[in-house]
């Protein structure tokens, strides 16, 4: 007897055992008729600002879940108004753990186009690399989960530190930037950029690199940080107003987004046929 093809939507396993047609993700169990998956997300934690349940973070024109987990990406900020009003751009990306970063270049002088204009912060070799996180304060619980009060009858609290979601890392950033370009990526991309934003951050540290507004600015030190161990494809601009090239980012937006399934596969190697001479 012939089985029945399991593997349909979105190329992912039917679960037909009592009658419940739900899809194998892996992390959960999705069905497709109700467009949620039927468990709670895995990192709700991280994301909290939406349903455990939705699919794609509830935007599947933009987003593909493939396993039900978190979605990768980077964002490119901009302020406009930065720099005399050539702009000033930064990024926030997540590294392998999913954590987000904030990576930003500029002067250390307080000059314009400066790190310290924008945030107040004076930065050793003009970059600020580091991951973003959030102090909350939370009630401390029993094994049971109940409250944990004083003498007095109210709830022992206590601060706990934890990475920023993908929310709050925006809103922390926010008062800074004006607009920002989203990039979808994978896993092993966000590790590598990762370690492309240290490795900048690192030849600034060393004097191997330094900030020059015009060959080494903040655009150049983003775009060194997301191409210089990926295969993502940024345009290329001459002209050295971040402001310039953002609005080219955004036009190019949805064509680097639309390579991310194929820009990572292998590439054939060509086989070289020599051709012998007949003596």
């Amino acid at each position: 007897m012939i089985k029945a093809y399991k593997y349909k939507y979105n190329n992912k396993e039917l679960q037909d055992e009592l009658d419940l047609n739900w899809y194998d993700y892996g992390a959960r169990n999705y069905q497709a008729n109700l467009g949620r998956f039927m468990s709670m997300d895995p990192l709700t934690e991280k994301y909290n600002f939406q349903s455990p349940y939705v699919y794609a973070v509830n935007n599947p024109i933009y987003f593909v879940d493939k396993d039900g987990m978190a979605p990768e990406d980077f964002i490119i900020l901009i302020n406009k108004k930065g720099a005399g009003g050539n702009g000033h751009m930064a990024m926030i990306y997540q590294d392998k753990k999913g954590n987000w970063n904030y990576f930003s270049q500029g002067a250390t002088n307080g000059g314009k186009g400066s790190i310290s204009m924008l945030s107040g912060a004076s930065v050793e070799g003009g970059v600020d690399n580091r991951q973003l996180n959030v102090t909350k304060t939370v009630v401390q619980r029993d094994k049971k989960g109940n409250p944990i009060l004083d003498k007095k009858g109210n709830p022992v609290t206590k601060q706990v530190t934890k990475p920023a979601t993908k929310s709050e890392a925006l809103k922390m950033v926010g008062s800074m930037y004006d607009d920002g370009v989203e990039f979808k990526t994978t896993k092993q991309e966000d590790a590598n950029i990762a370690k492309g934003a240290k490795q900048v951050e690192a030849d600034h540290k060393s004097g191997d690199s330094e900030y020059n507004i015009y060959t080494n600015n903040c655009t150049d030190a983003v775009q060194d940080a997301v191409q210089s161990e990926t295969n993502i494809d940024l345009p290329v601009d001459v002209n050295p107003k971040p402001n310039s090239y953002f609005k080219k980012l955004k036009k190019n937006a949805k064509k680097i987004n639309n390579t991310k399934s194929t820009r990572n596969k292998p590439k054939k190697k060509t086989e070289l046929h020599v051709i012998k001479p007949m003596l």
